[in-house]
């Protein structure tokens, strides 16, 4: 909580919105990977790669 005080104050809120919502994407767009979609890649991949 300390860091985030000190970041607000030092960026700003304009630079504080940013870092905000940068921080929210990057933690949307890695849900996947941390639900599974690794695993499933690596499983479904091979098969791909060689076709018979």
């Amino acid at each position: 909580m300390l860091i985030t005080l000190l970041l607000a104050r030092l960026l700003g809120p304009l630079g504080y919105g940013v870092y905000a919502f940068v921080l929210a994407v990057v933690s949307l767009i890695s849900l996947p990977v941390q639900l599974g979609l690794s695993p499933l890649i690596v499983r479904h991949t091979p098969g791909k790669a060689h076709p018979r």
